[in-house]
C-alpha cells in the first residue's frame, strides 16, 4: 500500500487477510516501527520483514518485538526482484494458507470406469 504517512484509508489495511509490513532495523528506522504501532493500534496478525539486517541482530530484534516475534521475518538482500527463490521460506510461511503447494510426486489417477454407454461410442465408426 505505500509508506505509512501516505496511507489515507487504514481501515484498507486493517481489514486484509494477510498484513505485511517492510521495516528496517536501524536505529533511526525504529521510530518508523513506532508510528506502525501507534498508527495501526496492536494487531496480532501482522508480519512483519525486516532488510538489510544483520544475522547477529535477529534474535535481539525478535526478542525486543515481543508476541510479534512469531511473525518477524527477516528478507535476504535480493537486487533483483523477479530472482526465485530468494526469499520463498518467508513469503511461504506468511501466505500458506492461500497457495497450494507443488509436488514432485507423481500422482496416479484411478483408472476410468468403462460405462454402459461404451458400446455406443464405435458403433458410428462402421
Amino acid at each position: 500500500m505505500g509508506l505509512l504517512e501516505d496511507i489515507t484509508d487504514i481501515d484498507s489495511f486493517i481489514t486484509k487477510d494477510v498484513k505485511i509490513i517492510v521495516t528496517g532495523s536501524k536505529a533511526w528506522e525504529q521510530d518508523n516501527l513506532i508510528k506502525v504501532f501507534n498508527k495501526l493500534g496492536i494487531l496480532t496478525d501482522i508480519n512483519f520483514i525486516f532488510n538489510y539486517t544483520p544475522s547477529s541482530e535477529e534474535k535481539s530484534i525478535i526478542h525486543n518485538m515481543g508476541k510479534f516475534g512469531v511473525k518477524t521475518y527477516f528478507s535476504n538482500y535480493t537486487p533483483d526482484p523477479f530472482m526465485p527463490d530468494t526469499n520463498d521460506e518467508i513469503y511461504h510461511s506468511i501466505f500458506k494458507d492461500f497457495i497450494s503447494e507443488k509436488s514432485s510426486k507423481l500422482e496416479l489417477l484411478p483408472a476410468k470406469k468403462k460405462s454402459i454407454f461404451d458400446i455406443f461410442k464405435n458403433r458410428g465408426a462402421r
